[in-house]
């Protein structure tokens, strides 16, 4: 499983710093180190908690922390791994990759998801699905960067990636465009599921999660259509 680490990725300049990258990733160490990483956070969505230090201290805590939305709400969805913030450097990454046809940052992005995942799944889910684009945006993009971060992942952990299953058929406006109580209604019926799931556990992946909305809608449908357990997989939380 872990055979992915001795891939040569790249040899030559960080991709973040332009400095002597590390061996096998296009990272230098301290862009590595710098990565803003999402250690305490609600384990059901992952959003960032603050939590009391002497708390912290006691391991188990971090595994069994939930936000007040998750304890009133619980999303269709039993668990998140997101393992960074939206933040800097990380944002340079993610926004080559979705707006500047940066495809190598998926393999990198895909290979960091992966090395958080490896020590956190209890059990591997039966497939990975990556959240659709609409045809028109897909055209336009030329790429789906879901799909580009969900390979390396499904390669290295040995899980069947499915990109027949769901299907994006409303176009609908960006997310980052909206207020937040229009997203919410600007993903309804945005997604459909084939006829038969064939799996009872599932993992649902983006590039970022912000509110929630998007990987929300298409686990509610999930759900709806029999799936048993449902995670969610990222690369960042706002």
């Amino acid at each position: 499983m872990n055979n992915w680490l001795n891939i040569n990725l790249f040899s030559g300049a960080c991709l973040l710093c332009g400095l002597p990258a590390q061996i096998n990733t296009p990272m230098c160490r301290d862009c590595r180190n710098s990565l803003p990483t999402n250690t305490t956070c609600c384990c059901r969505c992952a959003l960032p908690i603050k939590i009391d230090p002497v708390r912290l201290a006691n391991e188990s805590a971090k595994h069994n922390l939930y936000c007040g939305r998750c304890l009133q709400d619980p999303p269709p969805f039993f668990q998140s791994h997101i393992p960074y913030h939206y933040a800097t450097p990380l944002i340079n990454l993610l926004t080559g990759l979705k707006f500047s046809q940066q495809l190598h940052h998926a393999r990198l992005l895909g290979n960091l998801l992966t090395q958080h995942l490896l020590p956190q799944l209890t059990s591997k889910p039966e497939c990975i699905i990556p959240v659709p684009l609409h045809p028109q945006r897909l055209r336009q993009r030329g790429y789906n960067q879901a799909l580009e971060l969900a390979r390396p992942a499904a390669q290295a952990l040995n899980i069947k990636l499915d990109t027949q299953l769901c299907q994006r058929i409303k176009n609908t406006q960006p997310q980052t465009e909206l207020s937040l109580r229009s997203r919410h209604a600007n993903l309804r019926n945005a997604f459909q599921i084939a006829a038969t799931v064939p799996y009872q556990h599932i993992a649902i992946i983006d590039d970022i999660v912000t509110t929630g909305h998007t990987v929300h809608e298409l686990a509610r449908m999930f759900k709806r259509a029999g799936v048993a357990q449902i995670e969610i997989w990222a690369i960042a939380r706002a």
